[in-house]
């Protein structure tokens, strides 16, 4: 009796984590044209304009800068399937937020295969994407600073 729980919840597991792989992608984001190793890359990953224009992101990550190479890092992780955007603060103080002078942002920022050229903020359809079960997805984040 014993040997069959065991079993059954070996069973349980393996379907669990098949039916999850089938559910989930690989996210690469390349960010590009970091200007030091202070602080933290902060993205906050959207699933549609509202959320966005809330700044209620449904997955934040706090990304570390000690790799960066000439202004380059990578960074990868599984992700459920579906269509999401991301948002990106280098939070150079690693205070959580964006910092302004004269509301100009002080800190660099950027959008998931979007370059932000305006000083209004894009909208979700500019830097939206997909993720597909079983693929690696690509994205690049160029950072911008005032």
């Amino acid at each position: 009796m014993k040997s069959f729980k065991l079993f059954s919840l070996f069973i349980i597991l393996l379907v669990s984590e098949y039916s999850y792989s089938q559910l989930s992608g690989q996210l690469i984001l390349n960010v590009s044209e970091i200007r030091n190793k202070n602080g933290v890359l902060r993205i906050g990953i959207y699933k549609d304009d509202s959320t966005f224009q809330e700044e209620k992101p449904f997955l934040v990550k706090s990304l570390s800068k000690d790799k960066l190479i000439d202004g380059k890092l990578t960074f990868s992780f599984s992700i459920d399937v579906g269509e999401f955007g991301i948002a990106l603060l280098d939070d150079e103080n690693e205070n959580g937020e964006m910092d302004y002078s004269f509301f100009i942002p002080q800190e660099g920022f950027g959008f998931s295969n979007y370059f932000h050229s305006g000083l209004r903020m894009p909208t979700f359809e500019n830097f939206k994407f997909m993720v597909t079960k079983n693929n690696s997805t690509k994205i690049n984040l160029i950072i911008k600073y005032y």
